[in-house]
């Protein structure tokens, strides 16, 4: 039996190589129960938080308030559309757009 794995996957990629696509930066969406929920105060990275007595080493989300559906970092949502930050609106267009979709909204 090896006792190293192999340095690539089946697909024939490095091992950092498949890592990178799969670690990319996420946000929390804001909208879903996870992220509007409160602190339980229960759950073991609440009680390690220095303001319940803890010694503040995890330094992890709530386990209720984690994101149900979480963004890519370089994504911002409009309307319930992703668009991207290198979008190739220019920024007056993508403000007027916003502007009469909160138009609509309100009317």
């Amino acid at each position: 039996r090896d006792r190293w794995p192999s340095k690539s996957d089946p697909s024939g990629r490095s091992r950092s190589e498949s890592s990178r696509a799969s670690m990319s930066p996420r946000c929390r969406c804001g909208e879903c129960a996870g992220c509007l929920a409160t602190e339980c105060g229960t759950c073991r990275e609440c009680l390690d938080r220095p303001r319940l007595g803890g010694k503040g080493v995890r330094k992890k989300l709530c386990r209720r308030r984690k994101c149900q559906n979480p963004q890519h970092a370089g994504r911002i949502q409009v309307a319930g559309t992703a668009v991207s930050s290198a979008s190739p609106l220019p920024l007056d267009a993508m403000l007027s757009q916003l502007l009469q979709q909160a138009r609509a909204h309100l009317s």
